[in-house]
């Protein structure tokens, strides 16, 4: 947005004065790395201000995506878990009913051989 009202009036010979607010995009930075580049005359650009107030908010931005990911990951974690013991209940139980199917043949074979 900025660029959008700045570079024209730049680009007209205009002075203009960009003072973006916190939430505002990085592109601003780079609107004031182009006019370093062509020379242009600065009153109070403040460029390390701005660019340490953006790393702040780069690093806490990443922070909390970090912190995001991780508790993603924990919750499919638990649920991965939760999964195995699922698994693992059922495959007792089929030991059990396996079990219970070899005593009931040995039951049976063993009444058909009384009869």
């Amino acid at each position: 947005m900025a660029t959008w009202k700045v570079a024209p009036a730049l680009a007209a010979g205009c002075a203009a004065i960009l003072k973006p607010s916190e939430l505002a995009s990085v592109t601003c930075l780079e609107l004031v790395d182009i006019c370093k580049e062509s020379k242009m005359k600065r009153i109070g650009i403040d460029t390390e201000a701005l660019k340490e107030h953006f790393g702040k908010k780069i690093m806490e931005l990443e922070e909390e995506k970090r912190k995001k990911s991780q508790d993603v990951h924990g919750q499919k974690l638990k649920a991965l878990e939760a999964q195995i013991l699922d698994l693992k209940k059922k495959q007792e139980n089929q030991v059990q009913l396996l079990k219970q199917k070899d005593k009931s043949e040995k039951t049976t074979k063993k009444l058909q051989a009384e009869i």
